[in-house]
């Protein structure tokens, strides 16, 4: 089992002197909402819970977080940070873990459990991918307005199989793996009319197929973050 503390944090990411922020002001929400916003001087979070901070600071989805009192899933917060010079997205959330640290007194550890989750898998008889010819990735799924909502508009640019899986995950909250065995990027783009209103995330079961994927239940070893402390802040 591996403890992240305060000097665990600090030595492995390198934040002791150079990614400390000038200024933090961490209070309960005082508006309903949320909103974020980190430009290379600041970083703002507005309305959101210690849960979903966790999330950003990290860099993992929901389903990769366990543990805490209740209150980390129910009371939000506002954090306002200013930092020095021009720093990258990443080089900012980093340095918001150590203010998680300070601020709520948190402490995680990592362990692996086998969660529910899916392979993502290509029928036998091939997919109805084609080799990418696009400059840049997008993976979108778009309601159409018609057909009593079940149209949906399907488009996958320089897609890898493990970054569909990637963004199937994200909707799905839940692990999936790229099993398909396909290398290389694809392209796929159709408006199609599902059998039923679409509803997600479940309408990745019935849009895969007309891909010639599909996704089989199984059960994933994945990495989690388990919170075994945390305090609400003092006021600023």
């Amino acid at each position: 089992m591996i403890r992240i503390t305060v000097a665990a944090i600090l030595a492995t990411s390198n934040l002791a002197a150079q990614s400390a922020f000038e200024a933090v002001s961490v209070r309960p929400s005082v508006s309903p909402g949320r909103s974020e916003q980190i430009d290379p001087g600041r970083l703002v979070m507005n309305g959101l819970t210690l849960r979903a901070l966790i999330q950003r600071a990290y860099s993992v989805p929901g389903f990769q977080t366990a543990g805490g009192p209740g209150w980390v899933d129910s009371d939000t917060f506002d954090i306002q940070a200013i930092a020095t010079g021009s720093n990258s997205r990443e080089r900012l959330l980093e340095m918001l873990q150590a203010v998680l640290v300070d601020r709520f007194g948190l402490a995680l550890h990592r362990e692996t459990r086998a969660l529910s989750g899916y392979s993502l898998t290509a029928d036998k008889g091939g997919t109805k991918l084609q080799a990418s010819k696009e400059a840049q990735t997008q993976i979108s799924l778009r309601p159409l307005v018609r057909d009593e909502g079940r149209a949906i508009r399907v488009i996958l640019k320089k897609a890898s199989m493990a970054s569909l899986a990637r963004y199937i995950s994200q909707w799905m909250d839940c692990p999936v793996v790229d099993g398909t065995g396909l290398a290389g990027f694809f392209d796929f783009q159709r408006d199609l009319t599902l059998d039923t209103a679409i509803e997600l995330p479940t309408v990745f079961l019935e849009i895969l197929p007309s891909l010639g994927l599909n996704l089989q239940p199984a059960k994933e070893p994945t990495e989690i973050l388990v919170i075994d402390h945390a305090a609400k802040p003092s006021r600023n």
